[in-house]
């Protein structure tokens, strides 16, 4: 959204609704499914939810609508509660009574009831825990007897523990309901979050999304929005390398440009760079203040060297660099999404170890994925690491020397190459050791999506 402009415009998210579109159109005709939304912060998740929630309630859905809290993550079935209390307290009591009927009364617990279910409705070999969520499966399916039913779930990765496991446990069992699951999330800061992802990331009929950042031509639309007027040459180019295209951070960006009464000029360009925008700041430190004193002090040294240092630099210069500590890093495209995870080791080792090259991947019509990996030039001993699926094809070792590159080459077997043909992607993951001959090591994780050949 052009927030603050009176635009309504959801820029270049054009292929995801289509995606969610399809979702929706499957689930209308009794095909239930998934939709998998990820990205990092501010990179437009959440007004992508509601652009699917419009849409959904415009095809005839009932829309149940919950969002995860960082407050609120031990309040047992808060996200539950967000979905379907509103939906039971807007019914008369006969309605309530039908819906939470048969089975559905085991869901009472996690919907206000505060009784746990009665024994003589549970058999002594089941967890009364997994009555509650077989419960709520049946409230859901009868809500859908009347009409079909988008559940959408922003910043799931925030979510309790309980409502999660609901979440997952419906993901399996989808197919045959006119119900859509969707749900958004930072696949940085999973957590317990992790089980729901593999869940729907197992269903074929689950649709993942990764939203990229905007492209120039996006961040100079949100310019001309915001100043009503052309900006000079390079200012929207400013704005983008500033933001690198995120819709938040180049919103704030714009707020703090305006507060300031800077203009879309060329002097207006060289004042972005010097620019604060204190409330980004404060997120940012927050978010990064949650993965410990090493990542602090990381993000300082980056902060004071600039952006063009080196990794190599970084973690021989930050002074809480240590062999505990850790960092995230995210880098996103059109069709890839990479997270790594880096382990800071003695200062000769460099990581993240190796990058992808090339801006996507795609499997063959023969069913073989060809990774092309770099080893940094800075890592005396190589690179060394495995490349493989969860399940569907077998691992591959591969081994690289200091400033050269490989290729790790998967063979998909039969079965995931038809559920690859299914659901048009497949995520394949690579877990890499940089040696610095001397006995040291750096590890990092990567996990990168693959598309279908015929997309």
């Amino acid at each position: 959204m052009v927030a603050g402009t009176g635009v309504a415009a959801l820029l270049e998210r054009g292929a995801e609704l289509r995606e969610a579109a399809e979702v929706l159109s499957a689930a209308g005709s009794g095909a239930g499914g998934g939709l998998l939304i990820e990205g990092p912060a501010g990179i437009g998740k959440s007004a992508l939810i509601r652009a699917i929630r419009r849409e959904a309630e415009g095809e005839g859905f009932a829309v149940l609508a919950a969002r995860g809290a960082e407050l609120e993550r031990e309040f047992s079935f808060g996200v539950v509660r967000q979905l379907f209390e509103p939906a039971l307290a807007a019914r008369k009591r006969a309605e309530r009574d039908a819906l939470l009927a048969g089975a559905a009364h085991l869901a009472e617990p996690a919907i206000g009831e505060l009784a746990p279910p009665d024994a003589a409705d549970v058999s002594p070999s089941v967890d009364p825990s997994f009555a509650v969520l077989h419960g709520l499966y049946w409230l859901t399916a009868n809500l859908a007897e009347h009409s079909p039913l988008l559940i959408a779930v922003d910043d799931a990765h925030w979510s309790d523990a309980a409502s999660l496991r609901f979440l997952s446990y419906l993901a399996g069992r989808l197919e045959g309901l006119p119900v859509v699951l969707t749900v958004a999330l930072r696949p940085f800061e999973l957590g317990a979050a992790s089980k729901l992802v593999a869940a729907l990331d197992a269903e074929a009929t689950t649709r993942v999304v990764h939203l990229p950042p905007l492209s120039a031509a996006g961040t100079d639309a949100l310019v001309r929005a915001r100043f009503q007027t052309e900006p000079a040459p390079g200012f929207a180019t400013a704005c983008h390398r500033a933001s690198g295209g995120n819709p938040q951070l180049t919103q704030e960006l714009l707020a703090a440009l305006a507060a300031e009464g800077v203009e879309p000029t060329p002097a207006g360009a060289a004042h972005i760079a010097d620019l604060r925008a204190d409330r980004i700041a404060a997120s940012v430190l927050a978010r990064v203040g949650h993965l410990g004193d090493p990542a602090v002090a990381l993000a300082r040294s980056v902060a004071v060297l600039g952006r063009t240092v080196s990794v190599a630099e970084v973690s021989g210069g930050g002074s809480g660099a240590s062999s505990n500590g850790s960092s995230s890093n995210s880098t996103n495209n059109n069709t890839a999404t990479t997270t790594t995870t880096t382990t800071l080791t003695p200062p000769r080792v460099p990581g993240p170890t190796m990058a992808l090259l090339g801006s996507r991947l795609r499997a063959s019509r023969r069913g073989v994925i060809r990774l092309r990996l770099g080893c940094p030039a800075e890592t005396p001993g190589g690179c060394s690491g495995t490349a493989g699926l969860q399940k569907g094809a077998a691992p591959r070792a591969f081994r690289a020397a200091a400033g050269a590159t490989t290729t790790a080459k998967l063979k998909l077997t039969r079965s995931t190459r038809r559920r690859l043909s299914r659901r048009h992607r497949i995520r394949v993951t690579v877990a890499v050791t940089a040696h610095d001959g001397q006995g040291n090591e750096a590890t990092s994780s990567g996990a990168y999506t693959v598309l279908s050949p015929r997309r």
